[in-house]
């Protein structure tokens, strides 16, 4: 139970990530010119 509690918190911060890298990546590029 604990290993697939695990890999669901795993997934999730992938999912969770992805979109707040490229969120971050373009308010940066924005921000800088």
């Amino acid at each position: 139970m604990k290993q697939i509690k695990n890999i669901a918190i795993k997934e999730f911060k992938d999912y969770f990530i992805s979109p707040i890298a490229y969120i971050v990546i373009s308010l940066f590029l924005i921000v800088t010119g």
